[in-house]
Formats: C-alpha cells, sequence, structure tokens
C-alpha cells in the first residue's frame, strides 16, 4: 500500500500533512499526530517476510503531564482505548497502533479503515471519555450495529482452534497458554486466557460499538508491578516488528490481572472490507494472548 494512499484517506482541510517518503506530521487544532512507515528485513520463524510495519503516534494534550506518574489514572484511561493505547516511553508519551503486513498480505482494505479511524479517534477515544468521568455524564445510548449473527459466525470460525460461545449480546473464547490445558470451569486451573466480545457495552465517549476485552489469567499481588507490566507491554506492541496488529491497549482487568482492550465504533461496521471485522479481532486475540503469555514468562511471571 502506497504511502499516499494512506495520507489520502486522512486528507481533510482542516488538517495539515507535512509528509516524506516515510514519515508524516499531521496537525489539526486538536492534536498532532505521527504516522512512520517502515520496511525492515525481517523474516519470521515460518518464513513470513515482513513488507511493511506502520506505526501511528497521537501526541496527548500537555494537561496529561499530570496523569504520567499516576498508574492508576493511566490504567483507567487505557480501559477506554479505541483503536489504540497511552504509551509512556522516556520522555515520549502518545497513545500508539501499530500495524505490521507481511508479504502476499492483500488485507489493506480492512486495515486502511482501521488506520483511518484510529488517527481520527485515538485521542477523543481517551479525553472524551476522561471528560465524561470527570462531569459523571453517560456514555452515548446509541445502540451496537454487530448483531447475534456476526457473533455466530465468530464462533463458526474460532471453535475450530478454541472452546468458544455466542449468544445474542456477545462472544466468549478461551485460548490454552499450556500444551493440555483446558477450559477453567471444567479443570478449575487457570491455563487458559479470556476473550470477551461485547454488543451492549457502549463506549463512553465513541458510543455503540464492539468491546474486546482479553484477560490473561495471572495474578499480580503487587499493584505497581502489574501496572509497569502494562506500561512495558505497551512499548512492546509499539516497538516489536512480528506481532498481531496493535489496535487496543493493554491496562488492568481488575485489581490483579492484566487485560488487552479494544473498541470498535459504529462507524467501522459498514465500511467496504470490514466485514467480519469481530473475526480478525478474534484471532489477533488468540496470537496475542500466546505471546503475552511468553512475555510473562520472560519477567519470571507464571500461571498459577
Amino acid at each position: 500500500m502506497p504511502f499516499h494512499t494512506i495520507l489520502k484517506s486522512l486528507d481533510d482541510p482542516s488538517r495539515e500533512i507535512i509528509q516524506n517518503k516515510t514519515e508524516a506530521i499531521i496537525k489539526s487544532k486538536q492534536s498532532e499526530i505521527l504516522i512512520n512507515i517502515s520496511k525492515p528485513d525481517l523474516v519470521t520463524e515460518d518464513n513470513q517476510i515482513v513488507s511493511s510495519v506502520i506505526t501511528i503516534k497521537t501526541k496527548l494534550p500537555k494537561y496529561f503531564d499530570k496523569f504520567i506518574e499516576n498508574y492508576d489514572a493511566i490504567r483507567t484511561l487505557n480501559r477506554f482505548s479505541s483503536l489504540g493505547a497511552i504509551t509512556l516511553l522516556n520522555d515520549e508519551n502518545y497513545i500508539g497502533t501499530r500495524l505490521t503486513m507481511y508479504e502476499g498480505d492483500n488485507s489493506w482494505n480492512l486495515h486502511m479503515p482501521l488506520i483511518t479511524i484510529s488517527v481520527l479517534y485515538a485521542e477523543h477515544s481517551i479525553t472524551g471519555a476522561l471528560e465524561k468521568l470527570g462531569s459523571g455524564k453517560p456514555a452515548p445510548t446509541d445502540k451496537s450495529l454487530w448483531q447475534p449473527n456476526d457473533f455466530k459466525i465468530i464462533e463458526q470460525y474460532l471453535d475450530k482452534i478454541c472452546v468458544c460461545n455466542s449468544d445474542d449480546k456477545g462472544f466468549t473464547a478461551e485460548f490454552a497458554l499450556t500444551e493440555n490445558a483446558t477450559s477453567a470451569g471444567v479443570s478449575g486451573k487457570m491455563e487458559t486466557a479470556l476473550l470477551t466480545l461485547k454488543g451492549n457495552e457502549n463506549h463512553l465517549a465513541l458510543g455503540g460499538g464492539l468491546f474486546s476485552l482479553l484477560s490473561m489469567p495471572h495474578s499480580f499481588e503487587n499493584q505497581k508491578e502489574l501496572f509497569h507490566t502494562a506500561k512495558k507491554f505497551n512499548q512492546l506492541e509499539m516497538q516489536s516488528i512480528d506481532l498481531a496488529p496493535h489496535y487496543g491497549a493493554w491496562t488492568t482487568g481488575n485489581e490483579t490481572t492484566l487485560s488487552y482492550v479494544s473498541f470498535l465504533p459504529n462507524l467501522i461496521y459498514e465500511i467496504n472490507g470490514t466485514k467480519n471485522i469481530a473475526v480478525n479481532f478474534a484471532i489477533w486475540s488468540s496470537i496475542r494472548a500466546n505471546t503475552a503469555n511468553k512475555w510473562l514468562e520472560a519477567e519470571g511471571i507464571y500461571l498459577t
């Protein structure tokens, strides 16, 4: 996908675009966004050739400086991520999204809308949620466009690789993290990651859509360690190359667990090329769960 094609989809009189062959800065009154496209020389372990890596970094508003050291505030705000994570890295703090593409992958019709919405709504998904939290106002009440049949289709694809179930309101799946893992409901052991997709949980700023929550089973006793793990994972998602697309944020599921959150607004439901997009998110979640399990093991954090 030529870089200019991506930028053309973002062209708007209210935004200034400064670009060269591999980078573009998109400026508006509200935000400043850096898009970078690189072509690393990498062949993966399964012989896939990386054709391009796109990163999107949305500069955080100045008033976010007071939140940077407040891990409770950051993890709470990342729970309202749509397609990007508040990423804290040295003096560079931003909302980040990353896409890795491989040779022979023709799914640009799927990723173009996701890239566009990441640019247009990454900041608003978090700052808008912050405003609602501060004012106590409820989320918009428009209903999700995802229907029971959409969740059934996800089940038809995913039941080949995991234990899963769909109903009128959403979809759940358990992804095995050990060779002989069984469902937590059967064995009582925590050896699976849980994916939940919901069509009845509106975003505070974006309203109706599809909420995605991938919950890791590892338990943290130390809150500071849990926050720093989520922080590090968001950094790794942006810095690494051979990973599933990073449209979301690592944060905390509750007081002791690690989760990955994404939200697809209704706007994306009927765009050409995004049919069954939730299937892709479910498959990426399966890959992400196993990647995260390896990262946690490298940190000395194991399943119990």
